[in-house]
């Protein structure tokens, strides 16, 4: 029986389709081509068939099917690109302001503190003008494995623009927490880092925001 249909009810809608109209069916020839039989039977008793070969109208769908779920995986790489800086490859500032709002309604509903620490490097630009452009680069995207080291998988990392970064990190105890983490970014952000022939100093400007979860 099909569905919640009984044995009975199921014979009577069989019978119902022969009686009064078409039946369709479709399969595949000793060719391999896709072929639609129908048949419709008359008042008289008499069964009209009919063959139709759906070969290509099948190719086109399924080439179509194929198109749409290409097209499907394109945008969301391209939407996933949107919000990823392409040096760094961490999130950028319009990814920043898409998480952050959830990430601090996440922390209320928990009770939690979020932090919020808006980090430049300080010496970049010599770094540029004395090592080009490319050093350049490399620090920052260095700069940006450390914020991730330093912060951990539960934290909002984005590159802001230029040699400015942001993070965001829900807390238990947010004024300790800030401390602890400034002097830990400090620390770590702040050592030299070696590319090729350059030695990269520089050192790090931290701020830090505290954004209470006490909903009482």
């Amino acid at each position: 029986a099909d569905g919640n249909m009984t044995e009975q009810e199921w014979v009577r809608h069989r019978l119902d389709l022969h009686h009064s109209g078409a039946q369709s069916d479709e399969t595949h020839d000793l060719d391999g081509r896709a072929v639609r039989v129908e048949r419709v039977t008359l008042a008289s008793g008499d069964i009209v068939g009919t063959r139709v070969d759906v070969t290509d109208l099948r190719d086109t769908q399924e080439e179509l099917t194929e198109k749409a779920s290409r097209l499907e995986a394109a945008t969301r790489v391209l939407s996933a690109q949107a919000l990823r800086d392409p040096l760094t490859q961490i999130d950028n500032r319009r990814a920043w302001d898409v998480k952050l709002p959830e990430l601090l309604k996440s922390a209320r509903e928990h009770g939690e503190d979020v932090l919020i620490f808006c980090l430049d490097i300080d010496g970049f630009k010599p770094i540029n003008d004395t090592f080009g452009h490319a050093v350049g680069d490399a620090v920052l995207v260095k700069v940006s494995k450390r914020l991730h080291d330093v912060f951990g998988r539960i934290a909002l990392v984005a590159r802001a623009g230029g040699d400015e970064f942001l993070a965001a990190v829900p807390v238990s105890d947010g004024f300790a927490s800030a401390a602890s983490l400034a002097r830990k970014l400090v620390n770590s952000i702040g050592r030299p880092i070696q590319i090729e022939d350059a030695n990269c100093n520089f050192g790090v400007g931290v701020g830090v925001t505290v954004c209470s979860g006490d909903t009482s």
